[in-house]
């Protein structure tokens, strides 16, 4: 089975739920090496090379980081994460995770499909396009199951993607499970972070995410990847601007009060106060408005979560718009 069979290796199965780092500690080791692996995934091959037999390394087996052999001499420097220990080996295998385009009648979303399918080119990831699934969290969870790698790239059409972006991205898998939220840029008010931008999904994190808050993806372990994942083309016509702009504020709002983000406040400054371009002073409209339905409900978090439902706020809209 292993290209060294000389080598004894304790093997230990793991779920999603379990911690690495517990397990190691705990774990009685009866051999050198602890070989660490998802459950039901078949175990592979391996050669380990070394010439100092008191530094062995860490060796990751797969692009998912998920096959781990780990010597008994690492454990002393593990505390928090495997990444404590410094002679770690990585398999040069690539990790191309499927994309997931997902599109709700959005007028340039044939055209920003087209786009991303051109910008992927050669790259051997899976595409995939899901429609008119009207909640959003549903639609979510219907990438996630249709998903064949443990994290799936997900774009919405919105997002006119980057012509440089790395198709071949790699999670960190080492610490805990958590989405991955690159940037986008609002061409209409300069504004650069992650509002619209790629999000890389962990699968096993979507499909267990029940009761979310204002932000699905915010509602499990994540981080901001500061890098361009393309431009947000969210004014597509009147009501799509606005209920963009809408959304984004409450949620500003939200996180300004409640979650003591230090740019909500200045981000929320400046869509109020900045668009132009195409449907501009939707974006204007929708950004006053989400602040004036915050502060009609005084933050209530019960009535804030109808903005999470297209349904809603279309009927918002045209009760203010009649249009």
């Amino acid at each position: 089975m292993f290209d060294q069979p000389s080598v004894d290796i304790d093997i230990i199965e793991y779920d999603h739920n379990d911690s690495l780092v517990v397990i190691l500690r705990n774990h009685s080791y009866k051999n050198d090496y602890v070989y660490l692996k998802p459950k039901f995934d078949k175990l592979k091959s391996f050669t380990i090379n070394y010439l100092d037999p008191d530094f062995k390394p860490i060796i990751i087996l797969d692009h998912n980081a998920s096959h781990i052999l780990v010597p008994y001499s690492a454990l002393r420097c593990i505390h928090r994460s495997i990444l404590d220990y410094p002679y770690i080996n990585y398999c040069n295998e690539s990790f191309y995770p499927d994309i997931i385009f997902l599109s709700n009648g959005e007028p340039l979303a044939d055209r920003l499909f087209n786009i991303l399918k051109k910008r992927v080119g050669n790259y051997p990831n899976i595409i995939h396009r899901i429609s008119n699934i009207n909640d959003r969290s549903k639609a979510l969870k219907k990438c996630a199951e249709l998903s064949q790698t443990k994290w799936f790239l997900c774009i919405n059409a919105k997002l006119e993607v980057v012509e440089n972006f790395n198709w071949a991205w790699k999670p960190d898998n080492f610490f805990e499970e958590k989405h991955y939220i690159f940037h986008a840029k609002n061409p209409l008010n300069g504004l650069t972070y992650g509002h619209m931008g790629l999000v890389a999904f962990n699968k096993h994190l979507v499909l267990k995410t029940d009761n979310h808050g204002l932000d699905f993806t915010m509602s499990q372990p994540h981080c901001e990847v500061p890098v361009l994942s393309g431009i947000a083309r969210y004014n597509q016509n009147p009501l799509m601007t606005w209920r963009t702009a809408f959304r984004e504020t409450v949620k500003l709002k939200y996180f300004s009060k409640n979650i003591n983000d230090k740019n909500a406040d200045e981000r929320l400054k400046i869509w109020c106060t900045v668009a132009e371009g195409d449907y501009a002073e939707w974006s204007l409209r929708g950004a006053l408005d989400g602040v004036a339905f915050y502060n009609e409900v005084k933050g209530d978090i019960n009535e804030l979560m109808n903005s999470f439902y297209w349904s809603w706020l279309q009927e918002r809209f045209e009760k203010l718009y009649g249009t």
